[in-house]
């Protein structure tokens, strides 16, 4: 039984709201703002009716002692014809409705029946609201391990797997149109990874940055965004495909690991027409996890797959140095494979001369290979950062770079740097740069040392080659010199 708490001096007006509701409700009267605050403390009140009326001055700090206790509790007011203002101003403060004396028990029954039910519909509402923020916490604590192995930007090729996902989550919401968009952080832009009933030209074309639209919203926010009428949403209004959506309502969850957003999934136009409901949000937050786990799950299937592969091409590639001799071939064939290896913007073989005084470089721009010889200024710096393999990253000009960004006229934000050592010494290194601060990783590092072994040696036969090669043209023209003398003697 729900508790109504009635504040009215009038015995006329109390003896018959107790009878009319005494059998639905449990009754309090009180009539000083003191018991009114007391009661209101002590137990747990539905419903108040007060006769703004009470003692001709009293309405309003009755109203007051009521709305300041407890804000959330549905006043309804009534009041004789001569206080009506009194009614409307207290509506503007807050009260749920004004009724006129005398009363009508039908109406006042009516607005009664609209205070439960919204009361009722509050606390499921609340309930919701709870039930939803468990459901976040507790996948997101699921998914926190899951942050340190985020890629820069997805790029597996196994998009008929997540096709797949989307279709099956198209048919469970009973949707025409649904959308997976992922989170490019190099360029901070959303773009359509999977779609169900949109054409090829949006797929292709949408684009989103970050906060822009309800998708850019939701990826910024990191929260759900459930619109009942989408029309009304300025922002989406203005799109140049607003006119695809046949329905007000649309659905847009982001793809969280933790606290980090990697992309976001929206959903709209049911096939009934209706509005989506909490129900559909559910599903739908449920299902961007289950998204999450199989993009991670089909990402490190593709790094595995790309490691093996490169590793393939690291035996290629060490085949390839080794049966080259030419130097300049050489060094052209190790950067541009390099560069192919490890997705590297620039590509660079500094080697230094036998006597260890000059210092030659090789950089890979693309398809333009060029050779420079640095001046003896640069030696010591060059020197300071090169006797181990390092692999750094920054925002911000380090002097490291500084040759790099001298040499190609770029900014480097990402750097590999191998060791060409031999027989103890260090007679050069292999170096790969980027501008994404996030491209070269660890095993990147380990593997690019490994190269620089591979290079120590094809340098090293390379030299020997060029040795063999002064050897036989000095051999050559001793021979023309010695033939040159005999025949001399002879003549």
């Amino acid at each position: 039984m729900k508790n109504m708490l009635l504040i009215d001096d009038d015995p006329f007006s109390m003896k018959m709201l107790e009878n009319h509701f005494r059998s639905d409700w449990k009754i309090y009267n009180e009539t000083t703002t003191d018991q009114i605050r007391a009661i209101l403390k002590k137990e747990k009140i539905d419903l108040v009716i007060l006769n703004a009326g009470i003692r001709r001055t009293d309405g309003q700090p009755m109203f007051d002692a009521v709305h300041s206790t407890s804000p959330a509790i549905p006043v309804i007011v009534y009041t004789p014809t001569n206080l009506v203002r009194l009614g409307r101003d207290l509506v503007r403060q807050g009260a749920f409705w004004h009724l006129q004396m005398p009363l009508n028990m039908d109406d006042l029954e009516r607005l009664i029946n609209i205070c439960v039910n919204i009361d009722t519909l509050r606390s499921k509402a609340i309930e919701t609201q709870q039930d939803y923020a468990r459901l976040e916490k507790g996948i997101a604590r699921m998914s926190v391990p899951l942050t340190e192995s985020l890629p820069q930007r997805f790029t597996f090729d196994q998009d008929d797997l997540i096709q797949a996902i989307i279709d099956l989550l198209a048919d469970i919401l009973q949707v025409e149109r649904i959308s997976l968009m992922l989170l490019d952080k190099k360029t901070n832009e959303l773009r359509i990874k999977a779609a169900k009933g949109l054409t090829e030209t949006v797929i292709r074309n949408t684009t989103k940055k970050m906060g822009e639209g309800i998708a850019g919203w939701v990826a910024r926010e990191g929260r759900p965004l459930f619109i009942r009428d989408v029309a009304q949403d300025p922002e989406f209004s203005e799109s140049a495909f607003y006119a695809q959506y046949s329905t007000k309502s649309l659905i847009c969850v982001p793809l969280k690991a933790g606290e980090t957003v990697v992309g976001v999934l929206s959903a709209n136009n049911k096939w009934s027409g209706d509005s989506f409901d909490e129900h559909d949000l559910y599903l739908t937050t449920i299902f961007s996890h289950v998204l999450l786990f199989t993009l991670l799950s089909a990402q490190l299937h593709f790094d595995r797959e790309r490691t093996l592969m490169r590793e393939t091409k690291l035996s290629a590639l060490h085949r390839k140095i080794t049966s080259t001799l030419e130097p300049k071939v050489l060094y052209h064939s190790l950067l541009d494979e390099c560069s192919t290896i490890f997705e590297a913007d620039f590509a660079f073989l500094f080697v230094l001369d036998e006597k260890g005084t000059a210092l030659n470089s090789y950089h890979l721009i693309g398809n333009q290979f060029k050779e420079t010889k640095l001046p003896n200024s640069s030696l010591g710096s060059w020197l300071a950062a090169r006797h181990q393999s390092v692999l750094l990253s920054s925002e911000e000009a380090r002097p490291e770079f500084a040759i790099l960004e001298d040499l190609v006229e770029h900014r480097v934000r990402c750097w590999l740097s191998a060791p060409i050592v031999l027989q103890d010494k260090l007679i050069g290194s292999l170096e790969l740069a980027s501008n994404d601060v996030k491209r070269f990783k660890e095993a990147d590092r380990q593997l690019l040392a490994g190269v620089g072994q591979q290079a120590s040696l094809a340098i090293n036969n390379s030299r020997l080659y060029g040795k063999l090669l002064h050897s036989i043209q000095e051999i050559s023209e001793a021979r023309k010199e010695v033939e040159r003398v005999r025949r001399g003697q002879f003549l």
